[in-house]
């Protein structure tokens, strides 16, 4: 009878064992690991400011003569290196007026040269005496030299200031040429740096006038992020300090040094900041792209809202949910969270969850499933006892 006993007994032992350590049963261990008790954390509200993608250096190059556009290097976005031509205008204007310059010089040099025989000749008494003009013995004009009164000298006066007339006509029609020549410069635009073309606003053919603008040319070796911070956030800004940024054209998250507050405010209330970014930024920013700068709210004082590991949000849901754990029973939670992380991967939570309630770090439901069949089976054992 012993005998048939025996079986029977282990039986039950093993089944009891089952009951109590079930094969997908977790330890003490496991389960107190993957709790997160929520804190008091002290947090700072922050703002996102919007703006764009800039070059560092950007130049308008502009027309300084009249003429027709001869030729037009690349596109937009062709890149040159510095004293590439960019731009060529005819030159035919330039050339008529070259040629008015040297034809009033020569005039003036031949001036010179009569101006300076008038002068020799009244000085040296070589012109007709005026007393004898006009009269039979006007043959003797030669012979007898001119008066040295109050006449000869005006007469002389008059020769000086024709060769001083004429000397200053010569250097007139030489500073004329000057400033021509400097102008067949000015016929081609030359790249004032290592740099792309922006924008190009003539092509070849058109006739343009000083002061149109012909192209945008900008260096885009070091990218910088141009927004408008609100006049009441300025005090929480300095120069070098290192902000969060995001491209959002192409979801690049990184940080970007602020490079300069401009010290006037706009009418808008607003004061222009520029930010510089990395040097190791992804290639694919470009200038035009749109960047999101977040700031921390001065205006707010700091607020006690829980933080929790990104991790315990369970995905897929309308509403954030976690599971939060009473009688050591995971049960899941709607929660409001801020839509920006943190910079250390915890949101911040602004609803549905209390300072000392424990959650889960992980919103696995597969461990939620093992996790209530351990507490199921112990609390099955403790009944049998």
């Amino acid at each position: 009878m012993g005998i048939r006993i025996l079986p029977a007994m282990i039986g039950s032992v093993i089944g009891l064992a089952a009951v109590i350590n079930p094969a997908n049963a977790l330890t003490a261990q496991e389960m107190q690991a993957q709790m997160y008790e929520i804190k008091q954390n002290e947090t700072t509200k922050t703002i996102k400011v919007g703006g764009d993608v800039i070059p560092h250096k950007v130049v308008t190059l502009t027309a300084q003569i009249p003429g027709r556009v001869l030729s037009v290097s690349g596109v937009a976005g062709s890149t040159y290196k510095a004293g590439s031509v960019l731009l060529e205008l005819t030159e035919d204007a330039l050339r008529a007026k070259l040629n008015e310059a040297v034809s009033k010089r020569d005039a003036a040099q031949a001036q010179i040269q009569s101006a300076h025989v008038q002068y020799r000749s009244q000085v040296n008494g070589d012109n007709e005496n005026m007393m004898m003009k006009n009269t039979p013995m006007s043959w003797m004009s030669g012979v007898m030299p001119k008066e040295k009164g109050s006449g000869f000298q005006a007469d002389v006066s008059n020769a000086q200031s024709g060769v001083d007339q004429a000397n200053a006509a010569y250097r007139m029609a030489n500073s004329q040429i000057a400033a021509i020549n400097s102008k067949f410069r000015d016929a081609k635009s030359l790249a004032p740096f290592d740099g792309v073309i922006l924008k190009k606003y003539v092509e070849e053919g058109d006739t343009i006038q000083p002061g149109m603008k012909m192209l945008d040319f900008a260096d885009i070796g070091i990218l910088e992020i141009q927004v408008e911070v609100p006049a009441q956030q300025i005090e929480g800004l300095n120069e070098d300090m290192i902000i969060d940024v995001m491209i959002v054209d192409k979801k690049i998250k990184t940080q970007a040094r602020v490079a300069k507050i401009f010290p006037m405010a706009s009418a808008r209330h607003t004061y222009t900041v520029k930010l510089e970014l990395p040097d190791d930024k992804d290639s694919l920013i470009a200038p035009g792209m749109y960047a999101e700068v977040y700031l921390s709210d001065i205006t707010k004082t700091a607020q006690s809202s829980p933080a929790i590991p990104a991790s315990a949000i369970l995905k897929g849901r309308s509403l954030p949910q976690v599971y939060v754990v009473k009688d050591n029973i995971p049960r899941l939670r709607a929660i409001r969270t801020e839509k920006e992380p943190l910079g250390n991967g915890q949101i911040l939570v602004t609803r549905g969850l209390k300072i000392g309630e424990k959650i889960l770090k992980n919103a696995d439901q597969r461990f939620v499933k093992e996790w209530v069949e351990t507490v199921k089976a112990q609390k099955e054992a403790q009944n049998d006892d």
